[in-house]
């Protein structure tokens, strides 16, 4: 069933009182999608930006710091300082760093121009072998104002409240940070945000951008300019060149698919806002680099210094796309959110004290390496423990796909690991971790019982399970 929400104009959202009946129990399984080729919404933007920094000197340099909050107070040179700072990264001593990634309407959205479009947390690895893992937390999502604010709304009004209470909360930046802090347990060490504009003019000032569209697409309550009538959206599945109008239709449209399918669209329009960029050689451009640095100087705001962003980008430059992984937190069967509904539509914890979702974060942020090398294990339980329940959940959660877990009929005393592939180093090293197995063999594929998996377990009368994840399963 569809769920169409108002337009809801800033300052005008109801208060919603505080659901009545909630599970207690979390799920067993986290429900972790497949990586998508891509950067998400904002963070590719970022990368653009330092790249333009970087290459053209001075003048991009003065348009920059018109990006950074507050910088904009004093003359250029009254901004050098900010970057002759040589202090390391929010977060990067305790090896991961957080950045909230806040897409808005913006000043050409008259009527909820500030509610947040899109939030997404991202951690960026910052120790031993670089990843990055964005966690996607939905709109619709029914939280408790941060204080000095008060009452229950979706977790997109809560910025736009934040903006209009500005002297009070420090704007809506923050105010959306301390909220997601408090259903992630995560800290959130810094912030970016983009409005709808600046992304139309991206896509424009790289000539458009081609799209594989997995699907047909029929929107016929897509709101026009004007926010009162409607400018029907349809497209039709195949390779479709777009305009930034048209982009930015197909990033936020929602009545024919769902939010979480717009975020997967999100994420595949920035790879290829930089695949357009990067092929037709525009980084090389200094016209291009600087039409870009505009538009970025008055459509995105970010609480970083400008060393902060050169070293955010020093970090994260070399990672591959495969070690880029997005994980999408859903109300279905698996996913840690429901529906609730009183005369609206709002998604809600499963478990009413966040500790589910908080479990999550931990878990994904805590091993992103290994869910971007995408592992396959196969365990044979050789213990006569009965451990297949326990590890498929704990492994599961941490991000293996476990194609098959049996008891064996013979029991052995040491566990061994079966290595069947070469480059999936940071699953191997876990798995020795957690196995206490100092080395893997290399074996024949005639061991497995399933028909493909990237290492084989079997397990041993020594074995003792132990969490790592905070998920329950029987030992």
């Amino acid at each position: 069933m569809q769920i169409k929400e108002k337009q809801v104009e800033d300052g005008k959202l109801n208060q919603t009182p505080n659901p009545q009946s909630k599970p207690s129990q979390p799920s067993k399984i986290i429900r972790v999608k497949k990586p998508r080729p891509a950067r998400t919404f904002v963070f590719g933007i970022l990368a653009i930006i330092v790249l333009s920094g970087i290459i053209w000197g001075a003048r991009a340099f003065f348009l920059l710091t018109n990006v950074v909050s507050g910088s904009s107070k004093g003359g250029f040179f009254s901004n050098l300082s900010i970057v002759s700072k040589k202090d390391g990264l929010k977060g990067q001593s305790d090896g991961r760093v957080n950045v909230l990634l806040i897409g808005i309407g913006g000043a050409s959205h008259p009527k909820g121009g500030n509610l947040a479009d899109s939030i997404i947390l991202t951690n960026i690895k910052a120790d031993g072998p670089k990843a990055i893992t964005m966690m996607n937390l939905p709109r619709d999502l029914l939280v408790d104002m941060p204080k000095p604010l008060s009452g229950q709304q979706k977790i997109n009004a809560v910025h736009s409240y934040g903006e209009q209470e500005k002297e009070k909360t420090g704007g809506g930046p923050e105010s959306l940070k301390k909220v997601v802090e408090t259903i992630s347990d995560q800290t959130v060490n810094y912030w970016i945000r983009i409005d709808f504009d600046g992304f139309k003019k991206l896509v424009d000032a790289v000539g458009g951008i081609t799209i594989d569209v997995p699907k047909d697409i029929s929107d016929y309550n897509y709101p026009a300019d004007n926010l009162i009538d409607y400018d029907s959206f349809i497209i039709k599945a195949g390779t479709r060149h777009m305009d930034g109008k048209t982009a930015l239709k197909y990033a936020r449209s929602r009545y024919s698919t769902s939010d979480f399918d717009r975020s997967n669209r999100q994420q595949q329009i920035i790879q290829a806002i930089k695949d357009e960029f990067e092929a037709k050689g525009y980084i090389y451009r200094p016209d291009k680099i600087l039409e870009v640095i505009n538009i970025i100087s008055k459509h995105l705001k970010t609480d970083m210094t400008m060393q902060e962003i050169r070293q955010i980008y020093d970090l994260v430059k070399d990672i591959p796309d495969e070690k880029i992984n997005s994980v999408v937190l859903d109300n279905s069967a698996t996913g840690p959110f429901q529906t609730y509904s009183n005369g609206g539509y709002y998604l809600i914890p499963k478990v009413s004290d966040w500790s589910e979702v908080k479990q999550i974060a931990k878990n994904i942020f805590s091993y992103g390496a290994i869910l971007a090398e995408k592992p396959t294990v196969e365990i044979q339980d050789a213990s006569g423990k009965s451990i297949c329940s326990a590890e498929k959940t704990e492994l599961s959660a941490i991000g293996y796909t476990v194609v098959s877990c049996a008891k064996s009929q013979d029991k052995v005393s040491a566990t061994k690991i079966y290595n069947f592939i070469t480059e999936k180093n940071q699953t191997l090293d876990h798995l020795k971790t957690r196995y206490s197995v100092t080395g893997a063999l290399i074996g024949d594929k005639s061991l497995l019982k399933s028909a493909q998996a990237d290492f084989l377990i079997i397990v041993g009368t020594g074995y003792e399970f132990t969490h790592t994840t905070g998920k329950t399963g029987a030992n």
